[in-house]
């Protein structure tokens, strides 16, 4: 394993020529659950990432659509949590996708975020953070997927300049895949195009036949969330 892990600085703000030395990153991250010794792979996540230099995720889909390349980024997940023999409880392994394999990135003993856990949920039926607290409480947690659907959220990221106007999020009933947003964006406002997640001004998830199907869905509602700005 030790060539699929990229060496960088902790101070990832430097670390960017690192990160794209394959070109511009394709990022995925592995969701697991060990328990009694043995890693299970709920699915991978596909990531929607921002422009150089700073690659801020802009949306998230599961499960993902990418077919070998997520069975490659599933082994490496395995082998990165047996590695310091990571025993128990959930996982989010981050690995960047290139033309020579997924390279590992980081590995998180703990479930991913921005609201990854609620995409396996509605795409599985499986609740990473309800079986987490069955585990730590002496229980045998049940992984098993009750559906097989897909799941995507799409972050409004802004732009330099003030807020003049927020869409009606009425404007979302069209949407009947939508599950869950938040807009932080208000008139007055002023924003910048985001250097790290906490810029970001909302989201918008949503639950469909198929993650595919949810990507499309996510993307269209967030169009009709976008604030208006002066010109």
């Amino acid at each position: 394993m030790a060539d699929l892990v990229l060496g960088i600085s902790a101070y990832y703000h430097d670390s960017a020529a690192a990160l794209v030395a394959d070109g511009v990153p394709v990022a995925a991250a592995q969701e697991t659950f060990t328990f009694e010794g043995r890693t299970s792979v709920l699915g991978v996540t596909d990531k929607l990432l921002g422009p150089t230099p700073h690659f801020v995720e802009l949306g998230h889909t599961f499960p993902s659509a990418l077919a070998d390349e997520a069975t490659a980024a599933a082994e490496l997940a395995v082998a990165a949590l047996d590695a310091p023999g990571f025993d128990f409880g959930p996982a989010h392994v981050e690995a960047k996708l290139t033309p020579r394999g997924p390279v590992l990135i980081e590995v998180n003993a703990h479930t991913g975020g921005d609201f990854i856990p609620d995409l396996v949920h509605h795409a599985t039926g499986v609740e990473l953070l309800r079986q987490s607290v069955v585990a730590h409480s002496g229980g045998r947690p049940d992984l098993t997927p009750t559906r097989a659907e897909g799941a995507a959220i799409r972050f409004i990221a802004g732009r330099s300049g003030t807020v003049t106007g927020v869409p009606d999020p009425g404007v979302l009933a069209n949407f009947p895949s939508v599950v869950a947003f938040r807009t932080k964006a208000e008139a007055g406002r002023r924003t910048v195009w985001p250097s790290h997640s906490h810029e970001r001004l909302g989201h918008v998830m949503t639950r469909a036949a198929s993650p595919a199907r949810a990507a499309v869905q996510a993307d269209a509602a967030l169009a009709h969330l976008a604030p208006v700005y002066e010109e």
